[in-house]
């Protein structure tokens, strides 16, 4: 993780107070940590880190701690339900085709005079990208094999034929 980590959040937090919108296709903001051992949790969590990974561009984050509106929760890893950081890396060996590394570091920040612990999962850029969850259920339940998400925007969407040359292409950038 960058030394200069601290920085970017007090940047994204005192932005998001002047009603700024951070989030973008390489910036992802959650409330709290998804609970890791349930399964459908599981299922948001990977859909999230991989699509990030999948994006063409540099170093991505998901921020685990602030919300939209820029509001600040104490969001440490113990909360998302796993033992360490190494159980993130099982989740992406187990449910991703060529898992890829992401480093997980908590920040604490003073909202207020109340130290908050904020969780920045960092997601550097693939070379071997497109990544695709093996097989990912959806919130309706349905399942789809072999998933390639990707984020445009804001949202998180399919790849389609057009995204995925487009990874190839990013992947000799790197």
């Amino acid at each position: 993780m960058s030394p200069s980590i601290l920085p970017i959040i007090e940047q994204i937090t005192a932005r998001l107070a002047l009603g700024e919108s951070i989030e973008s296709d390489r910036i992802e903001l959650k409330r709290e940590w998804y609970q890791l051992p349930d399964s459908a949790h599981i299922q948001e969590f990977l859909k999230d880190v991989v699509s990030l990974v999948n994006t063409p561009g540099l170093t991505a984050y998901l921020i685990i701690g602030i919300d939209k509106s820029g509001n600040l929760y104490d969001a440490p890893f113990s909360s998302s339900g796993l033992r360490d950081q190494s159980d993130v890396h099982q989740l992406l060996v187990k449910h991703v085709d060529l898992p890829f590394r992401v480093n997980i570091e908590e920040v604490t920040v003073t909202d207020k005079g109340t130290p908050k612990t904020i969780s920045v999962i960092e997601i550097p850029p693939s070379i071997e990208k497109p990544h695709f969850i093996r097989r990912h259920v959806t919130k309706k339940g349905q399942e789809i094999e072999h998933y390639i998400p990707i984020r445009k925007t804001t949202g998180v969407f399919t790849a389609n034929r057009a995204d995925v040359e487009y990874m190839f292409y990013d992947r000799k950038n790197i």
